[in-house]
């Protein structure tokens, strides 16, 4: 079964899902937001 992905043309607000496949490069950690940060899921 072949998996279909789309391109990142293909890409647009109207639709609401999309398959994409990426190659990740570098991977480096960082340290964690603050718990009062305003980029804070928490």
């Amino acid at each position: 079964m072949t998996t279909m992905f789309d391109s990142i043309r293909g890409i647009h607000a109207l639709r609401t899902d999309w398959t994409i496949k990426v190659r990740v490069l570098r991977l480096w950690k960082a340290p964690p937001y603050p718990k009062n940060s305003p980029h804070s899921f928490n």
